[in-house]
């Protein structure tokens, strides 16, 4: 069913969100190719349930892992992380109905 499928990715993108949010410092400090791999992998999650704001500033991020423009995407972070937490309310609230 249509609804089970959102909902199976909706969990996927909470636990990923919840993993990145946990693991990050330590990758903007000596893991940059995994950071690179993980904002590109959100991004695509968010993407796919439509999360347009989230999936830009992803992409706005991962384009600065590129460039190791680490400080930046530490500065971002809390942007992000509020970002996320919206849109997790949203779609949850969104797919209960």
């Amino acid at each position: 069913e249509e609804n089970e499928l959102v909902k199976q990715m909706f969990g996927r993108l909470r636990d990923h969100s919840q993993q990145f949010f946990q693991a990050a410092p330590g990758m903007i400090q000596g893991h940059e190719e995994r950071l690179g791999f993980e904002l590109h992998k959100l991004k695509n999650q968010y993407a796919n349930l439509g999360c347009e704001s989230a999936s830009y500033l992803l992409e706005k991020m991962y384009q600065l892992a590129q460039q190791r423009r680490y400080e930046e995407i530490n500065q971002l972070l809390p942007q992000f992380k509020t970002l996320s937490d919206s849109t997790l309310i949203q779609l949850k609230s969104a797919i209960s109905h």
